[in-house]
């Protein structure tokens, strides 16, 4: 009984540790009228602990997220609220004939990684971008 107790104790101090996580951004502007890339990229590095299975769930108060395939060459839209798991690139764009691209609010994106197993939030990070000359946007 007590070993069974120490392993849930240990386990549950295990699943606390804060996971670090930070994104890969590039390139650091970009304007969809003109730019030769489909969004800004991003890329979620998460420090976990051994085993276990993360599952990225991206948030955006403006925009959307885009996905590219290298392989067909295809891009989907996953809209302003998507899952991936184990990490994986996607790019953050907007359409410029949207009303609210228009009104050049700063951009908030969220980043949460979660445990598969569980769902339990093992670690947050926040994107900024702000609009630079009306048109741009630049990553803060």
């Amino acid at each position: 009984m007590i070993k069974a107790l120490a392993a849930v104790l240990l386990f549950s101090a295990c699943a606390t540790i804060p996971t670090d996580m930070r994104v890969e951004l590039g390139p650091s502007t970009y304007t969809a009228s003109l730019s030769s890339t489909i969004g800004i990229g991003m890329t979620p590095v998460a420090e976990t602990p051994r085993g276990v299975k993360v599952r990225f769930h991206w948030t955006t108060d403006s925009g959307y997220f885009l996905a590219w395939s290298e392989h067909t060459h295809e891009i989907t839209n996953r809209g302003p609220e998507t899952l991936t798991e184990r990490g994986g690139k996607l790019f953050w764009s907007y359409d410029p004939a949207d009303p609210a691209a228009a009104e050049r609010k700063p951009v908030k994106i969220v980043i949460l990684a979660s445990d598969m197993a569980n769902g339990k939030i093992l670690a947050r990070t926040d994107v900024h971008l702000v609009w630079d000359a009306g048109v741009v946007h630049v990553v803060r």
